[in-house]
């Protein structure tokens, strides 16, 4: 038996190791998706551990993935804590065992060198998109990549070592394939190309007689997917219903348009050393594309061969051997398919987030990975020109995922981030509860978003569960979910000018203890849509036409309009914010400025709470920008935002280091007011 720590294998864990603990370490906000990973990743440990009553499958969407990553950083917080940085060692340590088998797959089925380069490459990146993704917690698009790649080394190991028959490793096999798309229902374009070499190297009449093993390890593997949508009515069938385009498909230019036009962005290469991203990019872009087409006529030989084991309804020859590299090569035109008969989008984001865009060409990113280490390797083996060529692409592809490194901090001047960061938001985790495949509603769903309306006193019975300060972020998440509905029924007059916020339509269903926090929640939806209409009015305009009468818990509404839902989860993000709040408080009137100060305090006791050394300096500095007379206000906001901000509220030192101009008392009798309310249970 060889052994499995060979030098190639242990240089390639020690660099993908090494890497992303620098990454996490020195750049922390450079990993950020808070939207994406701490509902329902994130949330996932603390309704484990009895936080409050959500149903689980209220969390499921169509990635069942996600609910394995919250399963999965349950015992991760229960020995580091409940931080963001122990929610990203979920994805990054099934990215060793990723890599783990990565490299027994292409050393067992081809060689040695082949599996160095390939481990190596994975180590590497092999671009900024893979690269982040090994960290974000997203739930299923890179955590579904180590179950690809073991899918991938039990078929290869079952037809390799024991030609596809034997029972054991065809109900392993199966079982890897069925949790395969219970991460991901995107895992049925590999997985059905696994069946077809089966079917074409075992024949039609061996295949059927395989099934009575296959199946049932596939039934098992795809159980949690099974239950999870008898729960849901079958929520998958949904989801994929609904990516079926409206309008008709519009087959070429959605097929161009992933093959072609958003290639070379798909890798989402920034800057480095001076060199621009669009050299690594085409680089990137080139070598894939020669390692593609180079590997393509194997790969037809592969398909001719399986067909014709099919049409003659016997075992094909000679079995796996001539068609190894089909479904390494055909799994690129499977998902332009696929693509293009659906409607999932492509886009660019502004940084950290480029890579989340582009999340659908990760397993492609992977299947070339494969196809370069194979092709290279071959090459090498090779005399004359392949072997310059062989040369020419490894210079070529590592060249560009060395871009990879301009993420890392090496100054070491804002370390440790992720650490302090929470690793869950029970603020967005409010949306499960106003998601009407989930609770009943009142009206006529489906239906437009002012004919239906949900069932708040379910919902407030299910948020009640929890205890605080859990069951108050729920609330600011309630109001949330309750401005968002009116948005989306109202972005006609929202767009002439007019007003989409009115809480007198939720606000009296809510008891009267915590309005206020549900009013918040209503502002912070106010921030998220601003950005929508920023080109037209400035935020102090925004705040001016979304709050035009003294409706109730409107100066919550003002004071809630200061945190972006994203914030707090990106030290990067700080500055920008409290610079753009003191300019929206010097636009506002003066009651309007009082209320926003007191948000201002919200976030700065967020900062605070988490104690980021090098951002609570930040604050600290900040502060004295503040006008004299806003300075209570604000401090009165920090109060408040300690008093809900963990399970342990008290008032860290620093926060009194925000001398009060008026009496030194502001903050501790703002604290002490919001946790008597709390024990009082609002």
């Amino acid at each position: 038996m060889r052994r499995l720590l060979t030098p190639g294998l242990t240089l390639s864990l020690a660099l993908f190791v090494a890497l992303r603990a620098l990454l996490l370490h020195t750049a922390f906000d450079e990993t950020v998706m808070p939207q994406y990973e701490l509902y329902p990743m994130g949330t996932i440990p603390g309704l484990l551990f009895g936080a409050g009553e959500i149903p689980l499958h209220y969390h499921y969407d169509n990635a069942a993935g996600q609910l394995f990553t919250g399963f999965a950083a349950a015992p991760l917080y229960l020995l580091l804590g409940e931080s963001y940085l122990a929610l990203k060692l979920v994805p990054f340590l099934l990215g060793v065992g990723g890599l783990i088998f990565l490299h027994l797959f292409l050393r067992e089925n081809f060689s040695e060198r082949a599996a160095t380069i390939g481990s190596l490459f994975f180590a590497l990146g092999p671009v900024p998109t893979m690269m982040k993704y090994s960290v974000f917690a997203g739930g299923n698009h890179f955590e579904h990549i180590p179950f690809a790649i073991f899918t991938l080394w039990c078929f290869y190991r079952l037809h390799r070592e024991h030609g596809g028959s034997d029972r054991r490793w065809l109900f392993i096999t199966g079982l890897a394939m069925g949790f395969q798309l219970f991460i991901l229902l995107g895992a049925l374009i590999p997985i059905l190309l696994l069946c077809f070499v089966h079917l074409g190297t075992r024949g039609v009449r061996a295949s059927l007689k395989d099934l009575t093993a296959l199946a049932p390890g596939f039934l098992l593997g795809a159980a949690p997917l099974i239950l999870i949508n008898v729960a849901t009515s079958g929520r998958s069938g949904s989801f994929v219903g609904a990516t079926v385009p409206k309008d008709g498909p519009r087959f070429l230019d959605r097929a161009l348009e992933f093959a072609v036009q958003r290639i070379d962005r798909a890798a989402t290469f920034d800057d480095f050393l001076g060199m621009p991203a669009a050299l690594a990019a085409w680089l990137f872009v080139a070598v894939t594309a020669v390692v593609w087409f180079a590997c393509l006529p194997g790969a037809l030989r592969g398909l001719r061969q399986l067909f014709r084991g099919v049409s003659s309804g016997r075992e094909g020859a000679p079995g796996l051997e001539g068609a190894r590299l089909v479904p390494l090569s055909l799994y690129l035109p499977g998902i332009v398919v696929v693509f293009a008969l659906t409607n999932f989008k492509l886009y660019d984001l502004e940084p950290p987030m480029q890579a989340e865009g582009y999340r659908y060409y990760l397993p492609h990113f992977l299947f070339v990975l494969l196809l370069f280490s194979i092709l290279c390797d071959r090459w090498l083996s090779a005399e004359g020109a392949k072997r310059i060529a062989a040369r020419a692409l490894l210079s070529g592809g590592f060249f560009a995922a060395s871009f990879n490194l301009t993420y890392l901090d090496l100054s070491f001047q804002r370390t440790g981030a992720g650490g302090c960061y929470a690793g869950y938001n029970y603020v967005q985790t409010a949306r499960a509860l106003f998601k009407p495949t989930n609770l009943p509603v009142i009206g006529n769903f489906p239906g437009s978003w002012d004919e239906w309306e949900p069932d708040r006193e379910a919902i407030i019975t299910i948020i009640e569960t929890f205890e605080s300060p859990w069951r108050e972020q729920l609330y600011i998440g309630a109001g949330w979910c309750e401005a968002q509905k009116q948005y989306m029924a109202n972005a006609d007059a929202t767009a002439k000018g007019e007003a989409f916020l009115d809480t007198r339509e939720f606000l009296p269903a809510y008891p009267k203890g915590v309005r206020g926090l549900v009013a918040r929640g209503a502002g912070l939806t106010a921030r998220i849509f601003w950005r929508e209409h920023k080109g037209r009015w400035s935020l102090a305009e925004w705040i001016r036409i979304q709050t035009p009468r003294p409706d109730p818990g409107v100066a919550e509404v003002i004071a809630g309009a200061n945190i972006p839902y994203e914030f707090p989860h990106a030290e990067r993000e700080f500055g920008r914010l409290f610079e753009l709040a003191l300019k929206t408080m010097s636009e506002l009137d003066p009651q309007r400025a009082e209320q926003f100060a007191r948000g201002l305090g919200h976030l700065a006791g967020v900062v605070l709470e988490r104690g980021v050394p090098s951002e609570v300096a930040e604050l600290e500095e900040r502060y004295h920008a503040v006008p004299v007379e806003k300075r209570n206000a604000l401090l009165r906001g920090v109060g408040e935002q300690l008093a809900i901000a963990s399970d342990e509220p008290h008032i860290p030192n620093t926060a009194r280091r925000l001398t009060a101009p008026e009496g030194a008392r502001t903050l501790d009798e703002s604290f002490e007011r919001a946790l008597e309310r709390l024990l009082r249970g609002n």
